[in-house]
């Protein structure tokens, strides 16, 4: 089964909206080895959001352990906890903000990681960015800045890599390139989670959760 990056126990975690409490998880146990690829489907407000805000750090909830590569992150202050994800792990949301007053070739130059120039050009081909490398956010389209925002996640060879609703707003063609991509960066190491409405592009092999009402089922 190889080693294990990941192990989540007994995640909770609650928020009050428009008056009301709402259970954002609920219980969530998973174990995520180097090297999987998993894909978490399930209805919008199902939790599926906020288990990768969590796993990455952005979200503290109010129960439960996260451990990664052996560390527990709620152990952790906060500039700790970020300095040590930030090197393992990249997560691409699907409202993540794009800089505006960047090139396309400087939000992935521009990373801590510090990409060189050769990298940031094979990530700019592969993702069918390379011919709009010099235009800024607000002159790309809705598919080139979704395509940006997951190059983004992919800088500087991170070993986990969280990618959520990667698919969303796109045609069954476009997203099947992506999905190439993310098949093709998962069989080269990178340990990946998945959130998505979008199950036809789900294979025979492919390890399936769902989450549902905060609770994510097996």
């Amino acid at each position: 089964m190889g080693e294990r990056i990941i192990k989540i126990e007994n995640l909770s975690h609650k928020f009050v909206e428009k008056g009301e409490e709402v259970i954002a998880l609920d219980g969530v146990t998973l174990e995520v080895f180097k090297g999987d690829l998993i894909f978490i489907t399930g209805p919008s407000g199902g939790g599926k959001t906020s288990l990768l805000e969590a796993i990455s750090g952005l979200l503290i909830t109010d129960e439960g352990i996260i451990r990664i590569k052996g560390v527990d992150i709620y152990e952790m202050d906060e500039s700790s906890r970020r300095k040590f994800l930030s090197k393992i792990l990249h997560f691409s949301h699907q409202n993540t903000p794009l800089i505006s007053f960047l090139r396309v070739y400087e939000h992935l130059s521009y990373h801590p990681a510090c990409m060189r120039s050769g990298d940031i050009n094979v990530l700019l081909e592969e993702l069918n960015l390379k011919e709009v490398k010099n235009l800024f956010p607000h002159q790309l389209s809705g598919g080139q800045k979704k395509r940006l925002s997951i190059a983004c996640a992919y800088t500087g060879s991170p070993e986990i890599v969280l990618l959520d609703e990667p698919f969303a707003e796109m045609d069954l063609k476009s997203a099947q390139k992506i999905d190439t991509f993310i098949r093709m960066k998962n069989e080269e190491g990178v340990t990946t989670i998945v959130t998505t409405h979008n199950t036809t592009l789900i294979q025979k092999q492919d390890k399936v959760l769902k989450m549902e009402n905060g609770r994510l089922y097996l």
